[in-house]
């Protein structure tokens, strides 16, 4: 719901037809209220809000949002202020955020709500989840010049790294004040899997080394994550299969989507692109 939501909010901003924007959106996010979003013109973002998202499953996650980027209490919302909010951030801003309020309230949840060995086992891929959601926020900011003070890159990193995890809150001083990617390796030492995961991470910062046909962050955690989900299927008497079971059918997705695009690029059989799929279950046999 949260990526049909912004993407339509994108897709007007730049002039999208609403219609086709609707039948791109993602079934599994599909509510009935999505195809009440429309604006009037490019900058008619008050509108949306006040007839529409604030009614929607996820109005709560847009309401909190706003008032960390506005200031607590609904009388400061004005129409202006909320104009202002979704003409200028960015779209990848406003969903991490999103998401990751998301990501708490879901966590909350499943422990208040769940059996015990539900709780334990979402429990635990949820908090390595937010891990990864925070390493990620850290890793893509190091280098942002828009980041250079310590105030701006506190708050801006702790409206979009999770409350939650492994990491939280012993290591939050030394991830928001990171700059290099040694210096995000120094905040997680404390666990293994992050600091072998950031051994194998290009440095943000020298684009000039990137190698496009090696593994990214986002290989390296999705290779991570699909071990955790993959695990929970050896447990019993758990809804985490559940949601497991998804995540997985995602990987498969973007496997999908990926070779889809070597094909349409007509490389090579023999190209390392070829090799950069991570199939689910595969890495137990020892492959």
């Amino acid at each position: 719901m949260i990526d049909n939501v912004v993407n339509i909010i994108e897709g007007l901003k730049n002039g999208v037809n609403p219609e086709d924007l609707i039948a791109n959106a993602d079934p599994l996010g599909y509510f009935p209220e999505i195809k009440n979003m429309k604006i009037v013109d490019a900058d008619d973002f008050t509108g949306l809000y006040s007839t529409v998202l604030i009614d929607t499953p996820v109005g709560p996650y847009f309401s909190k949002f706003l008032e960390e980027n506005i200031g607590e209490g609904s009388e400061s919302k004005t129409l202006q202020e909320i104009h202002n909010i979704f003409k200028e951030l960015k779209p990848e801003q406003i969903r991490t955020s999103l998401k990751k309020m998301w990501l708490e309230s879901f966590y909350y949840f499943i422990q208040k709500e769940c059996n015990s060995t539900t709780k334990e086992v979402m429990g635990d891929l949820l908090m390595h989840e937010a891990d990864y959601k925070t390493i990620q926020v850290i890793y893509n900011s190091i280098g942002n010049k828009d980041l250079t003070s310590m105030v701006s890159r506190t708050t801006t990193r702790k409206r979009l790294c999770p409350s939650l995890g492994y990491l939280y809150p012993d290591c939050e001083r030394e991830l928001v004040n990171v700059t290099t990617l040694d210096n995000l390796k120094a905040a997680v030492v404390g666990i293994s899997t992050y600091s072998e995961l950031l051994k194998e991470a290009p440095d943000p910062i020298k684009k000039e080394e990137y190698n496009p046909n090696a593994k990214s962050l986002d290989d390296l955690m999705y290779e991570e994550e699909v071990k955790k989900y993959s695990l929970a299927f050896e447990g019993q008497n758990h809804y985490a299969v559940f949601y497991t079971y998804l995540k997985l059918k995602e990987q498969e997705i973007r496997n999908i989507t990926w070779y889809a695009e070597l094909v349409a690029r007509k490389l090579p059989k023999n190209h390392p692109g070829w090799k950069k799929i991570i199939v689910p279950f595969r890495w137990e046999a020892g492959k």
